[in-house]
């Protein structure tokens, strides 16, 4: 993909990103509130979950343009999470022999539904695609058919 392309796809990425987390902002302002916002936005807009998936799992390697921001909006949600903790704790609302930072990681975990997980992963060196940047997702499929003949 040409130079150019790339830095469009890349302004194109961080502009969804920036349209979701200017939703967040317009969100009620505890934790609670915040995320069933989320789930109603979701829910109004179904697409919007398969777009954000795409592009989480486009953004895994380090050297992805959106890695670092998608790396940073997760460290702030778990932190959120862990602090809310920490205050229902705090006003004997919730258990304290939990460790919130741990409960944290697993309740951001568990947010992503199952069936956005993928089953499996596997690395390749380069992504096939057109001549317009599109994934040739067949192609993907076609390798990892050889792949597991030879396995």
């Amino acid at each position: 993909m040409c130079w150019a392309c790339r830095a469009a796809e890349e302004r194109l990425l961080h502009a969804v990103l920036d349209a979701g987390d200017d939703a967040c902002r317009q969100a009620p302002g505890d934790l609670l509130g915040h995320i069933e916002s989320r789930a109603e936005r979701f829910h109004r807009a179904s697409e919007l979950v398969s777009v954000f998936a795409v592009l989480l799992i486009g953004n895994l390697a380090p050297e992805a343009p959106l890695h670092d921001r998608f790396l940073t909006r997760r460290r702030a949600a778990v932190d959120a999470v862990a602090e809310f903790i920490r205050r229902q704790q705090q006003a004997a609302r919730c258990r304290t022999e939990l460790d919130p930072a741990v409960k944290a990681v697993e309740f951001v975990q568990a947010g992503l539904a199952r069936r956005t997980w993928p089953e499996e992963l596997h690395r390749v060196d380069d992504i096939p695609r057109t001549a317009s940047g599109r994934i040739q997702k067949f192609r993907l499929r076609q390798d990892l058919a050889v792949r597991a003949e030879h396995a």
